[in-house]
């Protein structure tokens, strides 16, 4: 054989080994998918809630999926090799109810892959799959499972809505569970997930949705039959969790159902629903806390107390601080819940000390993070801090006093961030501040809040502002009744101002 010849055969089997394809059809058993399916059609199984998902390991360089979608778009985060960060998402729209084709990943290097696939938003959409295009030569081993198993049941708080959005406007991509206390706490402990919830539900009937009734269905928009209910028991791939964390009680609250309804709600639910399904199974009711005066959290220990004296001792609660107003968590506060309640089922379940998130913007009372502004996830907002207004983080190392970036304010905008606090304290309070043009006013504050929410004192300067990065302060005591301190810094209208370089100590 020539060597022109020997070249062109060579050229031609590459070729074909790069670019031959394998179609793998959804009921293929080395096909891994996590949290709620329905199989009544195994080569077009569907889901809805949010966290649900599709695994593979392949070896090809390109994956191609079918998909449709029902009830407008479905947002799909796509995971490859298992790499992930809050700061760099790959998300998918799926929006077509017809069968199409979508291209996931390609330009992969010759070899072995993996690709995950997460549905984000929450289970008003449903998405229906038709099966997976490989370039290369398929499917390889199954992905493993962890032999720890969750699940969480909750509202919009479960279901991570406007967890990407600072303003709380919230679904679609703004939302999804795999930053959000339950993918995060899961991760933890090195556990899969399932998650069932949507805004809105409560354990009682004046809630939106009463999840109670919905609870064993696959598709909560699908009307109860047999291809639509979860067999607990005897579910596809054997998801039998060792814990249950039901995120529930806020939805009940604002319709003002009275303490004792809810009470009762949970407990029956506990009773009639939960144990039996899952008799053995320690069961979590955790609840947010400082958003409102008798909310829920205030008595979930009475409930926990009450099932115990009739001899359920498989159960516990937990309670996650609610800080910064009456918006819904964000990717920082969701860290904070995530690092709350791995700790407390590691304890629970006598699990290994896991290491926390670094995510996390909560703190010690009197503690204040990321006052240099220098750690971003959502893009243009500073981690921990709320934005109202017209604001901008700046990334500019020659200009930032500190670090490589600061906070400019325009025309009436702030932020705030919120610790909690002890009464009988003092806080002391220091910002650079820096005008920016003509106009430079601007104020530092601390509001002081009660559980409610509402304020109960002021402490405010409003200094001479130059053109100059240069330090302010301000000092006061933390009164009786306060829940938790606002941090405030703020610009005048018609005013630009810039901070930096924010810090606040406590002392008694």
């Amino acid at each position: 054989m020539s060597t022109k010849s020997f070249l062109f055969l060579f050229f031609c089997v590459l070729s074909f080994s790069s670019y031959s394809q394998t179609s793998i059809l959804p009921d293929d058993n080395k096909i891994c998918y996590t949290g709620r399916m329905a199989f009544d059609d195994p080569l077009n199984p569907s889901f809805s809630m949010s966290a649900a998902g599709i695994k593979i390991n392949f070896e090809g360089t390109k994956v191609d999926g079918r998909f449709s979608s029902q009830g407008g778009s479905s947002f799909v985060y796509i995971i490859i090799d298992g790499v992930y960060t809050p700061y760099d998402r790959t998300i998918l729209e799926l929006n077509n109810v017809n069968e199409s084709l979508y291209n996931l990943v390609d330009n992969l290097p010759e070899g072995k892959h993996t690709l995950e696939l997460i549905k984000l938003n929450e289970s008003d959409t449903k998405i229906t799959f038709h099966g997976f295009i490989i370039a290369g030569k398929g499917l390889t081993s199954k992905p493993k499972r962890p032999v720890l198993q969750l699940e969480f049941i909750g509202d919009s708080n479960t279901a991570g809505w406007a967890a990407w959005d600072a303003y709380d406007k919230g679904g679609n991509e703004a939302s999804g569970s795999f930053y959000t206390f339950p993918g995060l706490t899961s991760r933890m402990l090195n556990a899969e997930y399932s998650l069932i919830g949507a805004s809105s539900s409560g354990v009682a009937d004046r809630a939106t949705w009463n999840l109670t009734k919905f609870y064993n269905r696959i598709h909560l928009k699908d009307k109860l039959s047999p291809i639509n209910t979860w067999n607990f028991s005897d579910n596809y791939w054997s998801f039998e969790p060792e814990a249950v964390i039901v995120n529930l009680g806020a939805n009940d609250h604002y319709p003002k159902t009275p303490k004792e309804e809810i009470k009762t709600a949970w407990k029956q639910f506990i009773f009639d629903q939960l144990r039996k399904y899952y008799p053995n199974t320690h069961i979590v009711l955790a609840n947010s806390y400082g958003w409102s005066y008798g909310e829920p959290a205030d008595y979930v220990h009475e409930v926990i107390e009450e099932l115990k004296a009739t001899g359920d001792n498989n159960i516990s609660f937990v309670k996650f601080p609610w800080l910064w107003g009456q918006s819904h968590a964000v990717i920082n506060e969701h860290a904070g819940f995530a690092n709350i309640l791995a700790l407390h089922l590691s304890t629970v379940l006598n699990l290994p000390t896991p290491e926390l998130s670094p995510l996390s913007t909560m703190g010690q009372p009197g503690e204040l993070k990321n006052g240099s502004f220098e750690h971003s996830i959502l893009p243009g907002i500073a981690d921990g801090w709320r934005p109202h207004g017209e604001n901008e983080l700046i990334t500019n190392q020659e200009d930032a006093l500190n670090g490589s970036r600061f906070m400019r304010l325009k025309n009436g905008g702030w932020l705030n961030f919120a610790t909690p606090v002890t009464a009988g304290t003092t806080l002391k309070l220091n910002a650079y501040i820096r005008g920016n043009g003509d106009r430079t006013g601007g104020y530092l504050k601390i509001l002081f809040k009660d559980q409610g929410q509402k304020t109960i004192t002021t402490q405010q300067i409003q200094p001479d502002i130059t053109n100059q990065w240069l330090p302010y302060e301000t000092s006061v005591d933390v009164p009786e009744g306060v829940w938790s301190a606002w941090i405030i810094v703020e610009a005048d209208e018609d005013a630009v101002i810039d901070f930096d370089a924010i810090s606040l100590k406590v002392s008694k």
